[in-house]
């Protein structure tokens, strides 16, 4: 029989979950690069088995943009062709 999760904090207030976590109320799943360890002593990050991946897709409206969302989307082409992001 599993035991059931109990949520006892659903927000997004890092610091707040650290020291949470830091006390020993518990466990948290955040993404990596949200979060620093210094002063958390009592804290262990576990990285997830099998590695866990996410995709952001930008998208703008036909027609004419402004020089800002142009420039956004000269820079974004750019960098993924750079870095092989597809």
């Amino acid at each position: 029989m599993r035991a059931q999760a109990q949520v006892k904090y659903d927000g997004q207030r890092i610091e707040l979950i650290l020291e949470m976590l830091n006390q020993g109320e518990g466990v948290s799943i955040v993404m990596a690069r949200s979060f620093d360890l210094t002063g958390f002593d009592n804290i262990k990050a576990i990285p997830l088995v099998p590695k866990v991946t996410s995709r952001m897709a930008f998208m703008k409206r036909p027609g004419p943009q402004s020089a800002a969302v142009q420039q956004f989307c000269k820079f974004a082409t750019t960098y993924t062709r750079q870095h092989g992001i597809a």
